[in-house]
């Protein structure tokens, strides 16, 4: 775990700190140093790392937002619809490999497209669509869910450490 933050976060830890993990790990998820990456079409991301344990495995998910800057502003120039944050969430599923979930969050509109790296069963292709709209339905959302396979339309990001960089 401690290889997920920052050192300076559990270093504190250590030396007796009163800080909490949850704490520390916040701390560490917001080190610039950390959270930095970038792609070509896009630019600039923050990236968080969220550790993952199931079956007795350790993973990193790791979670890219972008924030159009284009609509941050105040003035005439400001589209009605607001403030559009992009996110990417990286994980690789241990029975069906690398996935890539790529969402567009707008002013009560959410569209998702889920990437995998080989085709998708299409019951389980049915079961997300239909749990994914009736969830943004529950909540209020209007939206969609698509699918891709093949890593042709994957987003690569470049960290600033290379340390950090993933490359799916």
């Amino acid at each position: 775990m401690a290889s997920l933050a920052a050192p300076s976060a559990f270093q504190r830890s250590e030396k007796g700190d009163k800080t909490s993990p949850k704490t520390a790990l916040i701390d560490a998820l917001n080190d610039p140093e950390l959270v930095q990456a970038h792609d070509p079409k896009i630019g600039q991301w923050h990236c968080y790392p969220v550790p993952l344990h199931a079956d007795g495995f350790c993973q990193t998910l790791r979670l890219y937002v972008h924030q159009d800057g284009s609509n941050q502003e105040d003035g005439p120039s400001r589209t009605a619809t607001g403030k559009k944050t992009r996110f990417v969430v990286t994980l690789t599923m241990s029975k069906l490999g690398a996935m890539q979930l790529d969402g567009l969050a707008r002013s009560k509109t959410l569209d998702l497209v889920l990437r995998s790296e080989k085709q998708l069963p299409l019951t389980l292709v049915n079961e997300i669509r239909s749990s994914t709209l009736a969830s943004f339905e529950a909540i209020g959302l209007k939206g969609s869910i698509l699918f891709q396979s093949g890593e042709a339309n994957w987003i690569h990001f470049h960290h600033n450490q290379p340390s950090l960089g993933v490359e799916v």
